[in-house]
């Protein structure tokens, strides 16, 4: 889903004049966490696609560290346009998911509309170190990944709302930091 909102927002900042050039201006602050943050989320997708088995407590304090990081890397970044957006999604994904034991509740009847039944599959057998199907204890559920942009989008995809603010964010971020106005780059 973020690959395919930043290809939309280079597409966009392009039609309306922007310079993408301007995005390798961006003076992001600890960078560094952000890359940690990412770094722990791929291991824990790698250690499941190598058949490693995490306990619920591995797999909780990992997601714990990597969203911390990703929020601290946001805090300092909070005068770049957009950033406010995204942390405000990061934190509501982070309080569902600790909420839940460390993984994203993701809705069903949304996985099957969006044709992820392979996915289904593999949740239905807690295959995910990440996911976890809604189930009638699941806490704050309104949270969870429960929107669906099913096919014939060329990938479809399940998401929530805090997955929203941080495209909203990210989208924010390119257009005002690629297009200009009045011979000035607008950055917020």
């Amino acid at each position: 889903m973020l690959l395919t909102a930043f290809i939309t927002s280079i597409i966009v900042a392009k039609l309306l004049g922007g310079r993408l050039s301007r995005l390798g201006q961006i003076q992001y602050r600890h960078l560094d966490f952000l890359i940690m943050s990412v770094t722990i989320q791929i291991f824990l997708h790698a250690a499941t696609m190598v058949g490693w088995h995490l306990s619920g407590k591995s797999i909780l304090a990992a997601i714990s560290a990597s969203y911390a990081l990703l929020c601290i890397s946001l805090l300092y970044n909070l005068r770049l346009p957009g950033i406010p957006f995204a942390l405000a999604g990061v934190i509501a994904n982070a309080i569902v998911i600790l909420a839940n034991g460390g993984k994203m509740p993701i809705s069903r009847p949304m996985l099957e509309r969006a044709g992820l039944l392979r996915y289904l599959e593999m949740l239905s057998t807690g295959g995910s170190p990440t996911h976890q199907l809604i189930e009638k204890t699941t806490k704050l559920a309104f949270l969870s990944d429960i929107f669906a942009v099913p096919p014939p989008f060329w990938r479809p995809f399940v998401f929530s709302v805090g997955d929203v603010a941080i495209v909203i964010g990210l989208f924010i971020l390119v257009i005002k930091t690629t297009v200009v106005r009045h011979g000035v780059a607008r950055h917020g």
